[in-house]
């Protein structure tokens, strides 16, 4: 992945993170915030129908306690005036007090007066069933602590549940025993229900039992008792606030619900999503801002350097810069870099005159030593010649002191004396000797001119090369080998097999001194590799094969002592060298000869007691403007 996507691949990581910090924190900070309140709601309102509750039963209890302390009414206690209850009694009154029941219960608990008003016929219907059989002393209805204290609360009654006040009756100046008690309810009925919600603006229910419940409302509800006390229960769409009402007697009696639509956290929601949606296209717009500055400004020119260091790395050409106009890091990176490439440059050329001048100065020495070899063998050549002749011929001096003396008659040694016999067979033996010795010194002779033609050869050659080193010359790949395996003296390598891979190739035309000097130096560091292995396992292959239509290669492989695995990254270093008594000039040169002339060399092995193989990748036609460029 390169700098650009990594920068885009960064600043997204950055937006995602952001937005997912901002949901978690807004999950965890705003979106509670929006559900309390809308707790808070749930439970005021709760509140608030319960309140209503209670003031209908205040409303109520002012109006018993008006009519329990009024004296007409303590006197229809005593003396039953129809007249009272023709006046005070009716359904007219019923209706607009918004009464459903009036009894008027004597201190036994017994009632003297109980009328229902009949909700179809409008008319008023004796309460014989309530109390059927009278009050306990100890009901709630009947218990005033003086005369002003009414009781209040639910009772259910045969009609149902109903909301009833109990005020005491006494005078009208409350100095007199209170004498009973004026009971009036109000029966809790839908059409009351829808007054209440009217009232509150609530969607408010009275679940009188279990069955009006659902089974999670039952389960959360259970531990509910406390009169007053609100719980909520949160649905998908809906949240609903409880309380339970007692009745007058203090028991649980009914439970009111009130149901209000969750519009507080779905505008809650809502804005969180219009927030993170506006924080994402904001994200966005900013990624992208962020996106072209940091590709104009930092992606683009460290991509620009990027690509001119592989360049240089690749074409190995240190004579091309960056752009410095820039005046901030990345300005200043650039022309840190051109000055270290300069330097680099600068340092390079110095490397390579001095391993140049090395490597000629090692040529020169192989030169000079093999043409001491050759001279080594004409002087032992001569030598030989020398002693063959300087030795006298056995027997020849007493052979010509017996012909001297018989100078003149020698039919008569011949005849009459026993060494005329002798004489024959010396000649005979002489002419054997002299023929062998003869044959010895053509030998010699012929030994004596090939080793004279063969120092010639070699100072020829290099004489050719010498007065040639800048020029380029074409010429058979194959040749330019053999002359390179001639001057490297392979034969002094006693059981050396060289091996010939050579396949079929036009001439090149390249700068063939360095391509000599540089085959002379592989070919002698194989020899040396291979110097103290056994003289059967000593094999030198050379290879010469096609690349492409633009480039062949040269391989020379050696059954040596191999190369360290560690050593082939710095093998070609300046004094670098796995020999004790190497100077790290020769391969250090080749590899720079070889730049120089648009080619490649590399080594590989496979390590110590496998070998090694250097390989020279060249062009077919190397162009003038290659050499002369790079070796200024």
């Amino acid at each position: 992945m390169n700098l650009r996507h990594q920068l885009i691949a960064l600043l997204a990581a950055m937006l995602v993170l952001t937005m997912i910090g901002n949901h978690l924190l807004q999950e965890a900070t705003v979106f509670p915030a929006f559900r309390e309140l809308e707790h808070a709601q749930a439970t005021t309102d709760t509140q608030r129908c319960l309140a209503s509750l209670n003031r209908e039963l205040d409303q109520m209890a002012m109006t018993a306690l008006d009519y329990a302390a009024w004296d007409d009414t303590r006197q229809f206690l005593d003396d039953n005036n129809e007249k009272y209850a023709h006046d005070n009694l009716v359904s007219d009154n019923f209706n607009s007090l918004k009464l459903d029941l009036i009894s008027i219960l004597r201190l036994d608990g017994t009632a003297h007066w109980s009328r229902y008003l009949d909700a179809e016929s409008g008319e008023l219907v004796a309460a014989d069933s309530w109390p059927a059989t009278g009050l306990k002393a100890d009901d709630p209805l009947l218990k005033h602590a003086d005369s002003s204290d009414v009781q209040r609360g639910l009772y259910p009654s045969p009609r149902g549940v109903m909301l009833v006040v109990s005020a005491p009756i006494t005078s009208t100046n409350q100095v007199e025993p209170i004498h009973g008690s004026l009971v009036m309810g109000r029966l809790i009925t839908p059409a009351w229900m829808e007054q209440l919600r009217n009232a509150t603006a609530c969607d408010v229910e009275l679940l009188f039992s279990a069955t009006d419940q659902t089974t999670e409302e039952t389960r959360r509800l259970k531990g509910l008792t406390t009169p007053g006390a609100v719980a909520l229960l949160e649905g998908d769409t809906t949240l609903a606030g409880y309380s339970v009402i007692h009745d007058i007697k203090g028991s649980p009696l009914m439970t009111l619900r009130v149901t209000l639509p969750r519009q507080i956290t779905a505008r809650g929601e809502a804005a969180i999503r219009t927030a993170q949606t506006a924080m994402a296209v904001g994200g966005v717009l900013l990624l992208l801002a962020l996106g072209i500055a940091l590709d104009r400004g930092l992606a683009r020119p460290l991509m620009r350097l990027t690509r001119h260091v592989v360049e240089v790395r690749q074409r190995d050409d240190l004579t091309t810069e960056l752009p410095t106009g820039r005046r901030d890091e990345i300005g200043r990176l650039a022309r840190e870099f051109n000055a270290m490439t300069q330097a680099l440059r600068q340092s390079r050329d110095r490397l390579a005159q001095h391993a140049h001048e090395a490597g000629m100065a090692e040529i020169a020495t192989e030169v000079l030593h093999n043409v001491g070899n050759g001279l080594n063998a004409v002087g032992i050549s001569g030598d030989l010649m020398d002693e063959q002749l300087r030795n006298p011929i056995i027997g020849l001096d007493e052979m010509v002191a017996v012909l001297q003396e018989h100078r003149g008659r020698l039919h008569e040694l011949l005849r009459a004396d026993n060494r005329g016999d002798k004489l024959i067979d010396f000649l005979s033996a002489l002419r054997d000797s002299e023929n062998q010795r003869r044959g010895q010194l053509v030998a010699e002779v012929q030994e004596l001119r090939n080793h004279i033609s063969e120092v010639k050869g070699i100072i020829a050659a290099q004489q050719r090369f010498a007065g040639q080193a800048a020029w380029l010359q074409t010429e058979k790949p194959d040749k330019i080998l053999e002359d390179a395996l001639r001057m490297a003296r392979t034969g002094q390598l006693s059981g050396l097999t060289i091996q010939r891979r050579y396949d079929a190739l036009p001439p090149v035309t390249l700068e063939r001194t360095k391509l000599i000097q540089v085959l002379v130096n592989l070919i002698r560091n194989a020899m040396d590799a291979m110097a103290g292995c056994d003289e059967q396992h000593r094999i030198l292959t050379l290879s010469l094969q096609a690349r492409d239509d633009a480039t062949f290669i040269i391989e020379v492989t050696d059954t040596g002592v191999g190369i360290d695995p560690n050593d082939l990254a710095k093998l070609f270093d300046f004094g670098f060298s796995t020999k004790a008594d190497g100077h790290g000039y020769g391969l250090h040169y080749a590899q720079n000869a070889v730049r120089s002339m648009s080619g490649r060399l590399e080594a590989a092995s496979g390590g110590p007691g496998q070998g090694a193989t250097f390989t020279l990748t060249l062009p077919l036609c190397q162009q003038p403007q290659d050499s002369e460029s790079k070796a200024a």
